[in-house]
């Protein structure tokens, strides 16, 4: 019988930051990359591990001037197809009616940030956009 998922109970330590995160053999018959973004959601405490091939992630953070509209959602999408980016996590957030933000982590190696900031900066309803390089 195939399997959907696998699981390990594994322990967890604080680390020395040495930005290594070791996981069982099994795994990486299926993954077979040597890299992964990792991302913490403090809300619900959970732990993403999305493997890679990138060395190098953007997390680019648009913070919107009202609520996520659709022609935001039709401008970002056209985003994507123009630039052919290939998210590995996204994200949004209401904090307030007025306040949202929506973010992605996408590989850096597609366009350069000053690109990315002009393109994201003409959508709809975009107030700013702040993008954090995360690399090994």
């Amino acid at each position: 019988m195939n399997r959907l998922t696998n699981g390990f109970m594994m322990k967890l330590e604080p680390g020395d930051n040495k930005k290594t995160l070791e996981l069982p053999s099994e795994f990486f018959e299926t993954i077979k990359q040597k890299t992964a973004l990792v991302i913490l959601s403090p809300d619900t405490e959970t732990v993403k591990i999305i493997p890679t091939e990138s060395k190098q992630i953007y997390r680019l953070l648009i913070s919107l001037v009202g609520k996520i509209s659709p022609n935001f959602l039709r401008g970002l999408k056209n985003f994507f197809e123009e630039t052919q980016i290939k998210t590995l996590y996204t994200s949004g957030l209401c904090l307030k009616e007025k306040e949202c933000v929506y973010e992605f982590y996408c590989p850096s190696e597609l366009l350069d940030k000053s690109q990315l900031m002009k393109k994201l900066e003409k959508l709809e309803g975009v107030k700013n956009v702040k993008i954090q390089t995360l690399s090994l």
